[in-house]
């Protein structure tokens, strides 16, 4: 009786050391896998980030769907972008974008597909809704830009033309390019 009481654990535990040894050797012969550089690194849903002033006002605020980040290109995907960008804590311009990419550090957003520019009427001024494809905005300069045809909309007046140069800081600047044509009501 004396050698059953010690034979069962003494054969759990060589069980177990053989299992573990046989364990490390599969890990050792085992290949490295390389990171799938299609598979984003992290996803977020309906993100919102809002960005500061020096003085604590809002000063942009971009919302997004869906927001993928793959580390090893460098890239951060949107679905759906939209922009805010304030001027003395207030609301004044919604950039939107069917899809886009965050660039160059995060300091540019293209926002690739059909681009809405939209500003609601401030002090007195009439609203103003552009249209346009794939449009670069440089968050620091407050500047945007695109080479696609372009629509710049108010009440009272219609103008097209290639090619959009946007200031959004004061004093706010518009300036289309090419082939630029208008409709003006008097």
């Amino acid at each position: 009786m004396r050698k059953r009481n010690w034979l069962i654990p003494a054969a759990l535990s060589g069980i177990v050391v053989a299992g573990a040894w046989v364990h490390l050797l599969l890990e050792r012969a085992a290949p490295d896998v390389p990171l799938d550089s299609s598979r984003p690194d992290y996803v977020v849903n309906d993100l919102k980030i809002t960005e500061m002033s020096p003085d604590g006002a809002p000063d942009r605020v971009l919302e997004a769907a869906t927001l993928r980040h793959y580390s090893k290109a460098d890239l951060t995907e949107a679905d759906a972008p939209l922009v805010h960008l304030y001027r003395d804590g207030i609301p004044e311009w919604r950039v939107r974008g069917e899809s886009g990419r965050l660039v160059r550090n995060r300091t540019e957003i293209l926002l690739d597909g059909r681009v809405w520019i939209d500003r609601e009427p401030v002090a007195g001024g009439e609203p103003v809704h552009i249209t346009t494809r794939n449009l670069r905005i440089v968050h620091g300069e407050r500047y945007a830009e695109t080479a696609e045809a372009t629509v710049i909309e108010d009440p009272k007046h219609r103008i097209e033309g290639i090619g959009l140069e946007a200031w959004f800081d004061s004093p706010v600047r518009i300036k289309l390019l090419a082939e630029v044509r208008g409709r003006h009501e008097i």
